[in-house]
């Protein structure tokens, strides 16, 4: 159980320093191969949360667009200027979202390179 401060990801940090300890010069390794798996997770996560909060922007900015295009051809609806600023600040909007997804795909990636780097020097890895 955890203190009144200290979450789980505390906790799993402190039993990775501890499982470290235990090995020696070679829990270095094992205890990297660990940290390194839980950063993966972490990315993994990270990465499917972001990109279904993009998806549903991506939903209602697509529903904006349409919007536009619809009071474009409006007798009285939006001028051309109007209509021109107002796709620009959308086109941002999925710019923003589109480079929020591809940071967490980076991040994951390089946690994958990392945890296969770490694997190919942990010859074995206990099993509990």
């Amino acid at each position: 159980e955890f203190g009144p401060f200290e979450d789980a990801a505390d906790g799993e940090e402190r039993e990775l320093d501890d499982l470290q300890r235990t090995f020696g010069g070679d829990g270095a390794d094992v205890g990297s191969f660990f940290k390194t798996i839980h950063a993966v997770k972490r990315a993994e996560e990270a990465l499917v949360a972001v990109h279904k909060e993009t998806l549903d922007e991506s939903e209602q900015l697509m529903a904006q667009e349409k919007d536009l295009l619809s009071d474009l051809q409006e007798p009285e609806g939006l001028s051309i200027d109007e209509y021109a600023a107002a796709l620009e600040k959308v086109l941002h909007d999925k710019v923003c979202a589109i480079k929020r997804v591809q940071e967490k795909v980076d991040a994951l990636k390089k946690y994958l390179s990392e945890e296969e780097a770490t694997s190919a020097r942990v010859q074995q890895v206990p099993l509990y």
